[in-house]
């Protein structure tokens, strides 16, 4: 292949044959502006990449999140897979919160209806909910998370312990 000679590694297999992709996507980011106030419709902000004993792994794993825009954007064709961890706090917990999955910013159908990470009401206050799924996306397309458009009340998040993480499965 054109890049042996190169010396740049692309993937490791050690002897007992575990695959590694030292440059395979990645990004883990979480939230650092405190409570963050989710009405209908909103974006979820993930603004500040999470750390690892002090590195900045998700950097080192050519992330394509971007902490200003709160959007990954999809470096090459395939499946992903993405994880949400929100912490409610104490506002409005008896309305219906829905966390759903949006690429180019339209909220994702999947057989005529909405797809979700989770859908919770009636939860106590300080409770956190994760999600996880796996979607294929087409290199460019991006991908973000919000509250489901359409619901009332607003809910509230404590961000330094929500996170938004994904991969590229392959």
């Amino acid at each position: 292949t054109p890049n042996v000679s190169s010396g740049v590694e692309r993937m490791r297999i050690s002897p007992e044959g575990y695959v590694t992709k030292p440059y395979q996507t990645a990004f883990c980011a979480r939230g650092d502006q405190g409570i963050f106030n989710m009405p209908s419709g909103q974006q979820i902000q993930f603004n500040y990449y999470s750390t690892m004993n002090g590195t900045g792994w998700p950097n080192s794993r050519n992330s394509a999140y971007n902490t200003s825009t709160y959007k990954y954007t999809a470096p090459v064709s395939g499946v992903y897979s993405f994880t949400v961890n929100l912490y409610f706090r104490d506002d409005n917990l008896t309305n219906l919160f829905s966390l759903v999955p949006r690429i180019n910013g339209s909220e994702v159908n999947q057989g005529g209806d909405i797809m979700f990470f989770f859908s919770v009401k009636n939860i106590s206050p300080d409770t956190t909910v994760s999600g996880t799924l796996q979607i294929y996306l087409t290199a460019g397309q991006q991908f973000d998370v919000a509250r489901r458009s359409g619901q009332t009340g607003t809910h509230s998040s404590y961000m330094p312990h929500s996170s938004f993480s994904g991969f590229l499965i392959g």
